[in-house]
């Protein structure tokens, strides 16, 4: 899986890459990508099929957002699947609760 990490006016900052499971559940997930990030308050989103930002917050998105990478690899021919993910810092003070 691919991540790219996202500043507050949505440019891109930083990329990291790292390999988990591809039956990963949401929660095994965030725990992955808050402990790449010493856990500071994060959002997690995709671009979906029609270049829309979607919030992963459940097994439910997390399982459509693996859908459109395996599309997406198919269709390139490429046979290694990437996820890829923006990763927003949150602003210090607020805390986003899934």
């Amino acid at each position: 899986m691919k991540t790219f990490e996202v500043d507050n006016n949505g440019y891109n900052q930083d990329n990291k890459m790292f390999e988990v499971p591809s039956d990963i559940r949401y929660k095994d997930l965030q725990e992955t990508v808050n402990k790449k990030y010493n856990n500071l308050p994060i959002h997690i989103s995709i671009l979906d099929e029609y270049g829309e930002n979607l919030t992963v917050d459940s097994d439910l998105v997390l399982s459509k957002a693996k859908e459109l990478a395996i599309k997406a690899s198919y269709n390139s021919g490429d046979k290694d699947v990437l996820l890829r993910l923006l990763i927003r810092k949150l602003p210090s003070g607020k805390i986003r609760i899934f």
